[in-house]
């Protein structure tokens, strides 16, 4: 059997008909923390399949909108209070665009890397896009917002670590339950913008 075949999160939201896995994350970190609430306007980056979409669009129900972004389509049903947005945040017109729309409640980054197998460069990679992430939230994120992005563990996380705690009033590293053990993914969490 495979690895996902065994995965009882990976079952779970086969069960439930959730495209990934990565939605019970972001459902522990926000029961942890309230991160999300009903009428809140979201900014979902690295979205597909669209596991934290899916949950986003339960949460802040139909009077909060999510913008999801992914150089992939995502693989849930379209809503009427869901943008998503099929390109690279790195883009420059990309960014125009995000960036002339309403300002964010909450800022979520599922974004990963093609993934080398050299740990260095893998890690570095990621951190680029937290950075890339970072930039958005920077200009979109209201005050008392929140911004959280998935990270590889390495030396640039103290660095983003200090980044985030010049414009946000809480800052921590989070590895929820339904991570697996063996991977090297943190969250960067910070709460309450400034």
């Amino acid at each position: 059997m495979t690895r996902r075949g065994l995965d009882h999160y990976a079952q779970l939201a086969r069960s439930k008909g959730i495209p990934s896995r990565s939605y019970f994350k972001l459902e522990e970190l926000d029961r942890r923390f309230h991160l999300i609430r009903a009428g809140f306007q979201v900014l979902d980056l690295g979205a597909a399949p669209g596991g934290w979409s899916s949950y986003l669009l339960q949460r802040v129900g139909p009077s909060g909108t999510v913008t999801a972004v992914d150089l992939r389509p995502l693989e849930i049903p379209p809503a009427d209070n869901l943008r998503a947005i099929i390109g690279d945040i790195r883009n420059r017109e990309l960014l125009v665009d995000l960036l002339k729309n309403q300002r964010t409640d909450l800022v979520v980054s599922d974004m990963a890397p093609m993934t080398s197998g050299v740990k260095d460069l893998d890690h570095q990679r990621s951190a680029e896009l937290v950075e890339a992430a970072w930039t958005v939230a920077e200009e979109r994120l209201k005050p008392n917002g929140h911004f959280l992005a998935k990270l590889f563990h390495g030396p640039e996380l103290a660095r983003l670590r200090e980044l985030l705690k010049s414009q946000m009033r809480h800052v921590t590293l989070e590895k929820p339950k339904s991570s697996r053990s063996e991977s090297r993914e943190i969250f960067l969490l910070g709460r309450d913008r400034i």
